[in-house]
């Protein structure tokens, strides 16, 4: 970590960015991923600390950005005004990604060190996922009712999806996967699919026109139908995520 990585302000986490001195806030979407990318590297090199850290980040999470009443994330807290170690006033928002980097992180941990307390987290917050950016929803294009992911950015929707994928891998239960893979071919047979080939920024139902998209969230719908095919080959995740 670097000196502005994580420090004691709000109990812990990952500054949100450094620049030339430290964010002040401590955010969800710096802190789980920095614990992905430390299982990740424990994985390689079986180094004690990036295990140590990965765990870490996620007691963190735990502790102070998961909503104990839908299990979900926070964005981001700002230390407390009298004692800065302490977490202050909290950013309630919640967006897919910053739910999805912790189950990814939750099934890593869950791969490395067999806890099943883990496992059961991951499960936990797949669920609250799913029941929170997904809707049920009639594909005339498909001639099958499913739940589609509902609108929202896909970037951060992908990022989600990528802990779908991981937890897929270790429990096999296809039915998260089996919604994403019935949105992603709505989307795509549907009107969420221009002539220019691109596809919705946001809504994959194709109920909103578009004339403008960003490379951001078209590169994400690219990883997304590349890791569908990829689970749809039988290949393992696990080297793609």
């Amino acid at each position: 970590m670097s000196q502005y990585g994580w420090d004691n302000t709000c109990g812990g986490g990952v500054h949100w960015k450094e620049l030339n001195e430290p964010s002040k806030s401590k955010h969800t979407c710096s802190t789980a991923p920095t614990g992905v990318l430390s299982c990740k590297l424990y994985q390689l090199t079986h180094e004690q600390k990036y295990l140590d850290k990965a765990i870490e980040c996620f007691n963190w999470l735990q502790t102070y950005m998961q909503d104990p009443s839908d299990h979900l994330y926070y964005d981001n807290v700002s230390p407390d005004t009298e004692d800065p170690t302490q977490p202050g006033r909290m950013e309630t928002n919640k967006y897919s990604y910053n739910s999805g980097q912790p189950l990814q992180l939750a099934c890593l941990l869950y791969k490395i060190t067999k806890n099943e307390s883990y496992l059961a987290a991951a499960h936990q917050i797949a669920e609250a996922c799913h029941k929170k950016w997904f809707t049920s929803y009639h594909s005339e294009v498909l001639q099958r009712d499913f739940n589609i992911l509902a609108p929202g950015d896909a970037w951060f929707n992908t990022v989600m999806c990528r802990g779908f994928f991981e937890l897929y891998s270790i429990d096999k239960n296809p039915s998260y996967l089996e919604d994403v893979r019935n949105t992603m071919l709505h989307a795509w047979f549907g009107k969420a699919h221009h002539i220019s080939g691109l596809i919705n920024d946001e809504d994959l139902s194709g109920a909103v026109s578009m004339n403008k998209w960003q490379i951001l969230k078209q590169g994400a719908l690219v990883e997304l139908y590349a890791l569908l095919a990829t689970w749809e080959s039988g290949k393992d995740q696990a080297d793609l995520l």
